[in-house]
């Protein structure tokens, strides 16, 4: 995907506007030039997969990072809200899902899950260009995890804050 040179003093709104690219590129592009420091540090490599539904931008990591530590980093550059996250009874792996605020730029669920005992070789990210389908994909993701026997709760959003976030 190229980088578009937008007057960054612009609205969102405007910045889409002069872009000329769709709300899916744009959205791709805002979330990905957010994450520019954090995975310059990774020395990452990046590839994006566009669908009907939502787009998946997948990283993979030159080094081990723990998913603490990745969730943290990431949550303050895209302002994530974690929507929940678990581990396995056994401690052997664990998830964790979060997601934005959904606004122009900025509609993406992001996608951490490890086998090892937490550490962390790769994640993806969704985004999409309608909250709607952004907030149906979410909160099926949260009844699913939610009713899963095999795993421990770690954090949960609260089911009411979802839908406040969307509405």
């Amino acid at each position: 995907m190229e980088n578009i040179k937008i007057n960054p003093s612009l609205s969102t709104e405007a910045k889409y506007a002069q872009s000329g690219l769709s709300v899916m590129d744009f959205n791709i592009n805002e979330i990905c030039k957010r994450l520019t420091i954090f995975m310059n540090a990774c020395q990452e490599s990046k590839a994006v997969e566009k669908a009907v539904e939502c787009s998946v931008i997948s990283y993979s990591l030159d080094r081990q990072m723990m998913i603490d530590d990745v969730i943290q980093q990431i949550q303050e550059l895209l302002s994530l809200t974690v929507l929940l996250a678990v581990k396995s009874k056994d401690n052997s792996s664990m998830e964790c899902v979060a997601y934005t605020k959904p606004t122009l730029g900025n509609m993406a669920v992001v996608h951490l899950y490890s086998s090892m005992h937490g550490c962390l070789e790769s994640f993806f990210i969704n985004v999409y260009d309608s909250a709607e389908i952004m907030y149906e994909a979410l909160h099926k993701r949260l009844e699913r995890l939610q009713n899963e026997q095999d795993v421990v709760i770690l954090e949960s959003v609260n089911p009411i804050q979802l839908i406040k976030d969307f509405h």
